[in-house]
C-alpha cells in the first residue's frame, strides 16, 4: 500500500473532493479521518534519534582568491572566534605571492568541537554573512569530515538498523553539560591574552580530554564518520 505522504497533492486533492463535507459534522469526521492517516503515516516513517556527546568537524576550503578577497578574508576570518566556541584555523601561514595581479591559492582548513552541530551551522552562517565570507568561502571547492563517538552498544545498533533498512540519524545536540563543564576548566587553566593562541590551546585542550574520556573509560567509544544531515556514512 502507498504511504500517504507519497502521494501526489492531486491524487489527495481528489480524496478530499469526494470527502462529505456536507456538515460541519461531516467535515470534522474528514478533518479527523485525514490526522489519523497523517499521523499513522508520521509514526511509520518516524527517524529514530541516536544520542551522542559531541561532534568534531574539518572543513576545508580550496580557494583561488584576488588580492582584495585574500585581505578581506585574511582580516575576519578570526572573527570567527566570536561565533563558535571552539575553533582553529589554519592555512594563512605559508601563502606567497608575488604580485597584485596573480591569483592567490590558499587551503583554508577550520577544526571545531561542538556539542550542538544545529548551533554551529547557524552561528558558522551569521558569521558568513555578517563579514561578508559567504561568496568567498562556500563558492569554492570544499571538503568536510564530521566524526562523533558511539559506545560498542550503539554501534551494534546502528549495524542492526542499517541492515534492516530502518531510518536512523544522530541527535543534532549532545552533552552541553558535560561539554561546558570541561570547557570551563580548560579556560580556567589558560593565562595569556593572544586570543588565537587561547583558541588553538582550548581546541587542543578539549580534544585529549574527549580522546582520553571516550576511549580509556569502560565503554570504550570509538569515533566514527557521519554526513552533515547526521545519517550515517
Amino acid at each position: 500500500m502507498q504511504k500517504i505522504s507519497n502521494m501526489p497533492n492531486e491524487i489527495l486533492y481528489e480524496i478530499l473532493k469526494n470527502c462529505d463535507t456536507s456538515s460541519i459534522l461531516q467535515l470534522n469526521k474528514t478533518c479527523k479521518l485525514f490526522n489519523n492517516l497523517i499521523n499513522n503515516d508520521m509514526q511509520e516513517n518516524k527517524i529514530l534519534e541516536i544520542q551522542t556527546d559531541v561532534f568534531k568537524l574539518e572543513l576545508v576550503f580550496y580557494l583561488h582568491l584576488d588580492i582584495s578577497s585574500y585581505f578581506h578574508l585574511q582580516t575576519h576570518i578570526y572573527e570567527i572566534y566570536d561565533y563558535i566556541k571552539l575553533v582553529i584555523i589554519n592555512g594563512f601561514d605559508n601563502v606567497m605571492y608575488d604580485n597584485e595581479n596573480e591569483i592567490i591559492n590558499v587551503i583554508l582548513r577550520m577544526n571545531v568541537i561542538t556539542y550542538d552541530i544545529n548551533k554551529f551551522k547557524e552561528n558558522f552562517n551569521k558569521f558568513l554573512h555578517e563579514h561578508a565570507l559567504y561568496k568567498i568561502l562556500m563558492h569554492s571547492f570544499k571538503e568536510y569530515e564530521l566524526l562523533t563517538y558511539v559506545s560498542p552498544e550503539q554501534e551494534k545498533q546502528i549495524i542492526e538498523l542499517k541492515n534492516s533498512y530502518k531510518k536512523f540519524k544522530f541527535s543534532g545536540t549532545g552533552n552541553k553539560a558535560e561539554f561546558d563543564r570541561i570547557h570551563d576548566l580548560i579556560n580556567s587553566n589558560i593565562r595569556t591574552n593572544d586570543t588565537k593562541f587561547i583558541n588553538n590551546m582550548k581546541w587542543l585542550a578539549m580534544e585529549t580530554t574527549l580522546n582520553t574520556m571516550n576511549t580509556r573509560n569502560l565503554e570504550k567509544k570509538k569515533m566514527i564518520g557521519i554526513n552533515l544531515d547526521l545519517t550515517v556514512i
